[in-house]
């Protein structure tokens, strides 16, 4: 059995270097073109992996490669990956390494997972004896809602050499630094999408009477949904209703003729979709007929809930995670209402996804952090880095033991 300790320790400034490298140079979904130049630049010239071996393109702008044992590489081929996308949000931090790319900033961690899966590699490749079979390294772009995962199965991510399995994580500030967050079963949620366009009559703002006013209309609609789950879904299944946006109206003097909002429905089953489904659609058409105006309704499909199916997956990265940070340390993950891309992996391929802690302990507080994700002030305890690297490291040689 190997152990964390035989890493060189000389690395771990190492992936601080790269995460912060990574974090100053943030772009959205699709868009990840200096994110993946240095991703291949790292792989080829410090990590020494063939250039034969390293592709670029794939599902538009991700990145994949392939360490080769030196011993049986054709015997099974466990892949880890890393998302690489960031999100349309200002930093407000004042650090050196602060995202130099006006508008956009790595306000979810994914630049710490590619920094830690490059260091991983780094080791992998170097001591590529001491385990047999072949490590496939996947560094997917469009994370954040754009389908980045499903683009690149749909490009043959999974094959040539055929994946067995597939492992991924995610810093988690919703746990202190020095733990780590799984579970079977379901673990993140299920989203989808929806718009909604109201028309009616607009107006003097003195005359009333006469329109059809679209913000009042949207308010009553945009109040009415967010008591969907409350009185419809089970207080022991999980749903969720969110408006994220909402635009009305060019002038305090003119009553708005249109109004459009946006929103997002979470859920793990089936059954609680339907009815978010049918409910939001009931409440539109009843807001229309009381307000005399138009209802628009759009609903667009999205990301699958996160589910660590595989016992055998979850016992292998459970044993990797506590050679590292201990068995204590090894925790129950809480289910959460955040979506994540990864599921179209699970889905295809037995595998796990968990959380790697990533908040200074004292910036907790009953469980909820002092600096979330998708927030312009996110960021991250940089110990939990070395958590990443090492974990990834153990679990190769654990799952391809020679």
């Amino acid at each position: 059995v190997h152990f964390m300790n035989s890493i060189d320790k000389g690395l771990k400034p190492e992936v601080v270097r790269l995460r912060r490298q990574l974090h100053s140079i943030p772009e959205l979904a699709f868009e990840e073109h200096k994110t993946a130049k240095a991703i291949v630049h790292y792989l080829t010239t410090v990590c020494c992996i063939p250039v034969s071996d390293v592709r670029q393109g794939v599902g538009k702008t991700g990145v994949l490669a392939l360490i080769r044992s030196d011993r049986d590489p054709n015997r099974r081929c466990v892949a880890l990956r890393a998302d690489m996308d960031g999100l349309p949000l200002s930093e407000t931090s004042d650090a050196i390494w602060a995202s130099k790319h006006p508008n956009v900033m790595h306000a979810c961690g994914h630049d710490a997972h590619m920094a830690m899966l490059l260091v991983a590699a780094r080791h992998l490749q170097a001591n590529r004896s001491m385990f047999a079979g072949t490590v496939k390294l996947i560094f997917q772009p469009a994370e954040e809602g754009r389908f980045g995962a499903r683009a690149m199965i749909e490009d043959g991510v999974l094959e040539d050499p055929h994946v067995d399995s597939i492992y991924g994580a995610h810093v988690w500030n919703y746990c202190p630094s020095g733990e780590v967050h799984v579970r079977q079963g379901p673990l993140m949620a299920a989203s989808d999408t929806f718009s909604v366009a109201l028309s009616g009559k607009g107006g003097h703002g003195a005359e009333p009477s006469g329109t059809n006013d679209c913000i009042v209309a949207g308010s009553q609609l945009v109040t009415q949904l967010h008591t969907i789950v409350s009185r419809n879904i089970s207080p022991l299944a999980s749903g969720l209703v969110t408006i994220g946006t909402f635009n009305a109206g060019t002038n305090n003097n003119i009553i708005a003729d249109n109004a459009n909002f946006t929103g997002i429905l979470r859920y793990f089953t089936d059954d609680v979709r339907e009815t978010l489904k049918e409910r939001i659609s009931s409440v539109c058409n009843g807001i229309a007929a009381s307000f005399g105006v138009k209802v628009d309704l759009t609903h667009d499909v999205g990301y699958p809930a996160t589910i660590n199916h595989s016992a055998d997956c979850l016992n292998a990265l459970t044993r990797a995670a506590s050679k590292v940070v201990g068995c204590c340390n090894v925790k129950s993950a809480s289910l959460t209402m955040a979506a994540e891309d990864f599921s179209y992996f699970l889905n295809d391929r037995p595998g796990c996804f968990f959380f790697i802690g990533s908040c200074p302990e004292s910036s907790l507080s009953s469980g909820k952090s002092s600096r979330p994700h998708h927030r312009a002030d996110f960021d991250i305890d940089e110990l939990c880095l070395w958590h990443g690297v090492n974990i990834w490291v153990q679990l190769i040689l654990d799952e391809l033991a020679p």
